[in-house]
């Protein structure tokens, strides 16, 4: 993985909406999955919905996890942030990309 920063749930939820894919961060900490598709899940910082969630994109190589699972991401292998949107309604999505086999 190329060097980066690594950055928590609440520290990425206070960052600009905008592009990050040419910035080098990583999402680390625990999350839930919410939802589970072919190639992305959805994940939330907390078992319960909040304000704040993570939409990880994985490639086709590593299958993603069931839903309800819980995932645990420490550094150096967190998720790469690609972008973040916040919306007038207070909620932020961290959008990311998994690049490492589990």
């Amino acid at each position: 993985m190329p060097p980066g920063k690594s950055v928590t749930e609440p520290e990425a939820a206070k960052l600009a909406s905008g592009d990050y894919s040419e910035k080098v961060l990583y999402l680390v900490g625990t999350f839930y999955v919410a939802v589970a598709e072919k190639s992305r899940a959805i994940l939330w910082p907390n078992q319960t919905l909040g304000p704040v969630h993570v939409v990880v994109a994985y490639p086709l190589s590593i299958p993603p996890p069931e839903e309800g699972a819980k995932i645990v991401r420490e550094a150096p292998r967190g998720y790469r942030i690609t972008r973040i949107k916040h919306t007038a309604g207070n909620e932020t999505t961290i959008y990311v990309r998994d690049i490492t086999a589990p």
